[in-house]
């Protein structure tokens, strides 16, 4: 339980940042009185012309979508990571790790997906993690999954 909740952890805290900082908000302050005796009449601002319209034929601007898009998951992959998102949160003692783990609910679900999508879980594991109600059941069911690093680090 404690290996799938750390991987899970480390997942979630890749991308974790506190929330910006909000500026006080600005107190606009009134113009200083202005002296009739050396009043000016008020200047006629020049219009800003309009921006120049692009040519009908014109492309608009390639898009990368590789960057933009997420990896796509399947909806099976994405039933199962919220019920693990679910099954952590349900066992969770500890009130701040509660907290920490629902805050980043949704980057889990998204990463657990991803990597279930990506490595093509077998039928039988989603099937198992289907049926486990128990942090204890899921790790059970996580032992046949590939460590991500653990492909990297072996040697020839």
């Amino acid at each position: 339980m404690r290996c799938l909740l750390l991987l899970l952890t480390v997942l979630a805290a890749c991308e974790h940042e506190p929330p910006p900082k909000k500026a006080p908000p600005a107190v606009p302050t009134p113009p200083p009185p202005i002296d009739p005796a050396n009043a000016q009449p008020p200047a006629n601002p020049t219009p800003t012309p309009p921006p120049p319209t692009p040519p009908a034929n014109a492309n608009p601007p390639p898009v990368d979508a590789a960057i933009d898009a997420p990896p796509p998951v399947s909806q099976d992959c994405v039933d199962i990571a919220a019920h693990i998102a679910d099954t952590m949160i349900a066992e969770s003692k500890d009130p701040q790790q509660k907290a920490f783990i629902e805050q980043d609910k949704t980057k889990i679900i998204r990463r657990t997906a991803e990597a279930c999508t990506r490595d093509s879980w077998k039928p039988e594991v989603l099937a198992c993690f289907r049926k486990a109600t128990k942090m204890e059941q899921m790790q059970i069911c996580a032992k046949d999954l590939a460590a991500p690093a653990a492909d990297t680090a072996q040697g020839p």
